[in-house]
Formats: C-alpha cells, structure tokens, sequence
C-alpha cells in the first residue's frame, strides 16, 4: 500500500484497479490500510507527514470507492470523473458550452492523468485561455493536505520541467509529486506538489505572486539554466551510508519505462537528475518524491526521445551517469 501510494498516479483508474485486485475486499483494506499507517509512524517521526498522511487516505478512498462501484471499468470511471468535475463548475455557473471546446483540445488522456477536483480547478482557470501565447502559472494551497499546488500551463516547449526545477531549488521548496502531461493540442500542462524546506511563517498572498511571476519570467528565459551543486549529505546520511540505487523498467505494453532511484537526500538532487535526462533525450511524464528520513526514493515516469524503444544499452549508459552524477 505504501509503495502504491507514494510512487505510483493514483489519478490513474488502472492503478486503483490493480491494487484493489491484490486487496479483494473492504476488510482487507481497512486492516492494510490501518498496519501501513501504523507501521510507518513507529519508523521515524521525521518519515510521516501530512503528505503521506493524504496519499494514504487517498488510495483507501479510491480503493473503497472501487470496491463499492461492481468494479467499474475505465471508460466508466473516466464518464463518472467529467461527470463529477462538472458538477463542480455548475456551482461557479460554468457551463458545459465554456469549456467543451477546451476538454477536446485536452483529449481523451487528459481525464487519465487527473481527479476530478483538480480538472475543475484547472478548467475554471484556462478555459477561456485555450490557445494562450503566454504562459499561465497559477498557484493554491494543497486541497485536504499540507504544501501548495503549482500548475503550468503554456505552448510546449522543451525544457519545461527541468527550468520549473531549477526555479523551485532556487527558492528552496521541495517537490513532491509532479504531472506532467502534453494536451492533445500540443499544450503542457503540469502540476507540481510542492513542500517547503524550511517551513516558516510566511504570506501565501505575497508567496503565491512571487511563484507566479518568476516562474513565468523564467519559462521564458532561453539561457541555460544556472548550474546547480548538490548540498553536502547531511550528518545522519554520512553515518547510515548506503549505495544508490538506479533501475529502468520497461511498462509492459507501452512505451513508457520506470526509473527508478534511491539515494541520500540533499538539495539540488532533482534539477541535476533532471538535467541528464535532458541530456539524453529523456522526457518525464510522470514523478513522485519520496522522502524517508535522509533517503530519498523518487520515481519517474519516462519515455525516451519520440516514444522510440529505449534500448538496454542507453539506459545502462543513463544509469552510470546518474550515478556518476549523485555520487
């Protein structure tokens, strides 16, 4: 349960399929879902989280609402998700006639790759902006869960992520999941969870504008990104040394590998990570970062350079650079 809810998208019908194929039954979960919850908690108090807490919570709900639905099937699940959003627009008076034309240029893989909640939010806020020529960054607290949400939209371009990157290590938050997703229209749409590494008091108003305007001065930027170094490992990592871990999987009938890594946590780790998959004609698609006391496990979902076969020997040649890299 724990490695579903921190690595996998659980927005995806087929992923709450899958596990609650594994769990059966109601009571199955409410038992796994009360030992993960207990059995991370006892770990560390510098391992649980809010963060967690939600995700967890999250894959219960999906899981139940799974269970109690006869096993709906995706085309279903994806009907009863439009139906829902749009339920919701109803009560900000948005009707289906403002955003059908947006939903379209979105497609059909748009209504895979996010909740209900989230395609509301994100209609209310371009649907009358379809073919922006800027770009638009809109930031929000974390519905039901601690952090902020950061969504990027604009024309696609490359780069996207690893410049959002490299803009959150320089102002010192945290990524903690990321979706990235490239509309039919040929639009990026991202959104980014976000935690911050030193919490304080601050002004969410004053905050948000800031996210804002330097994301969207520096999506326009054509300089290369300034060149990140990792923070040095911090006490406890030095004294519980460990070897990185760094594997590729291929997703079984699809174009799309999961890479895996499992490192010390530091600053700096995922902009570098992410510039040697530019490096290499690597796109993300996909990304959760979880954090373990002073490891770190992030997973991606990736594909390689026009959805061609990632062949064994490039990935080998990524995987040694990546360690390289991190050290």
């Amino acid at each position: 349960m724990s490695h579903t809810a921190q690595k996998l998208d659980l927005s995806d019908p087929g992923v709450i399929e899958d596990f609650a194929k594994k769990v059966i039954s109601k009571k199955n979960l409410i038992s796994l879902y009360l030992l993960t919850v207990a059995d991370i908690r006892a770990t560390s108090p510098n391992v649980w989280n809010q963060w967690k807490a939600t995700l967890l919570k999250n894959l219960f709900k999906y899981t139940l609402n799974y269970l109690d639905q006869d096993k709906l099937s995706h085309e279903d699940s994806i009907t009863m998700r439009k139906g829902k959003a749009g339920q919701i627009l109803d009560n900000y008076n948005i009707k289906n006639h403002h955003y059908k034309k947006l939903w379209r240029n979105f497609g059909k893989n748009y209504f895979y790759r996010y909740t209900e909640e989230e395609i509301a939010w994100q209609t209310r806020l371009l649907f009358s902006h379809t073919l922006t020529t800027k770009p638009i960054i809109r930031v929000r607290h974390r519905p039901n869960g601690e952090g902020i949400e950061v969504l990027i939209y604009q024309k696609n371009s490359p780069n996207i992520f690893n410049k959002t990157c490299h803009f959150f290590d320089e102002i010192g938050y945290n990524i903690a999941a990321a979706k990235i997703f490239t509309t039919q229209h040929d639009y990026a749409l991202n959104l980014f969870d976000l935690l911050d590494a030193n919490p304080k008091s601050v002004s969410y108003e004053g905050l948000f504008k800031y996210i804002e305007n330097g994301l969207t001065r520096k999506l326009k930027e054509n300089k290369e990104n300034r060149s990140m170094k990792l923070s040095p490992r911090s006490r406890q990592a030095m004294h519980h040394s460990f070897l990185t871990k760094i594997s590729i999987l291929q997703i079984e009938q699809s174009c799309n590998y999961q890479l895996d890594i499992i490192t010390d946590d530091r600053n700096g780790l995922l902009s570098l990570i992410s510039d040697k998959l530019s490096e290499h004609d690597v796109s993300i698609n996909h990304a959760k970062i979880n954090t373990l006391g002073s490891r770190v496990e992030d997973t991606f979902l990736i594909t390689y350079k026009d959805n061609q076969v990632f062949k064994k020997i490039k990935q080998d040649q990524l995987i040694k650079e990546l360690k390289e890299l991190i050290g």
